[in-house]
């Protein structure tokens, strides 16, 4: 099993004899339904533990020193290990203390906190606006014009406060006209490379070639689909009617996202 599915082993050690006996068990005890038994003085990484999710408990001054505290090592995100006989008590109270503050918590090492990761992610992800809180992909198809065009569409974005990156397979420009170097020639290659540059706030892709047709796409929606040149061709093409097919697959994926964007606007 992966290991988030695995469950612990029961350790049968001087320890574990010494926790049990502490608590008036015997190894040959049967505890009532439910009832736990420990098996270690503390909890610990090292030693798992039984995890509980306290939140509905926590006592709102507990909440304001957490988040007081990753304000002061000025972290966005932080893991606060507070050590306290009742969470539902304020830490003043009952001599709670702060044990650690965590700079990159785990999120997802245990079954609690799986639950909460998609809640998370929306409080860090803005919804709405240009994207819906993803890096919009626009698409322009054809050779040299192809590129003067996402040029083009990459100073209307500027002036939006978009800062857009056009790629083609050799070419990427910042907004500024900064050119951002590549060691390989591959549109696929370059757009997976910005999806992670957090410059980047927008990708305008320059289709020049049909490589698309042998590497596959390399994001999964198109916010905006533009043929330069409708008459004209790519720069260089190794399938026959290349830029019929890249046509052909482009359009049904900016299809698929008006038709969802369709049902949300119905929807709401």
């Amino acid at each position: 099993r992966p290991p988030w599915r695995r469950t612990e082993p029961y350790p049968m050690d001087a320890l574990a004899e010494a926790s049990i006996a502490a608590a008036g068990y015997a190894y040959d005890a049967i505890p009532a339904a439910g009832e736990r038994i420990p098996l270690r003085p503390i909890e610990s990484t090292a030693w798992g533990g039984y995890d509980e999710d306290v939140t509905g408990q926590l006592h709102p001054d507990n909440l304001d020193i957490a988040l007081r505290v990753s304000a002061l090592f000025g972290l966005q995100v932080a893991g606060v290990d507070i050590i306290s006989a009742d969470i539902r008590l304020p830490w003043y109270a009952n001599g709670a203390i702060i044990n650690e503050v965590n700079f990159a918590p785990l999120l997802g090492g245990g079954e609690i906190s799986r639950s909460h990761i998609s809640t998370f992610l929306a409080c860090l992800v803005e919804d709405g606006g240009y994207g819906h809180g993803r890096i919009p992909v626009e698409v322009i198809v054809g050779d040299d014009a192809a590129m003067e065009a996402a040029r083009i569409r990459q100073t209307a974005l500027l002036g939006q406060q978009i800062h857009a990156v056009a790629s083609s397979h050799e070419t990427t420009l910042l907004a500024t006209g900064e050119a951002i170097h590549f060691p390989f020639d591959s549109l696929y290659r370059r757009c997976k490379a910005l999806l992670l540059d957090k410059r980047v706030e927008a990708i305008l892709l320059v289709v020049q070639t049909d490589e698309l047709l042998d590497t596959g796409l390399p994001v999964d929606r198109i916010d905006r689909l533009m043929i330069a040149a409708p008459g004209g061709g790519l720069k260089r093409s190794r399938h026959p009617n290349g830029m019929a097919r890249l046509q052909t697959l482009l359009r049904a994926l900016n299809t698929q996202h008006t038709q969802r964007t369709r049902r949300v606007l119905k929807q709401q």
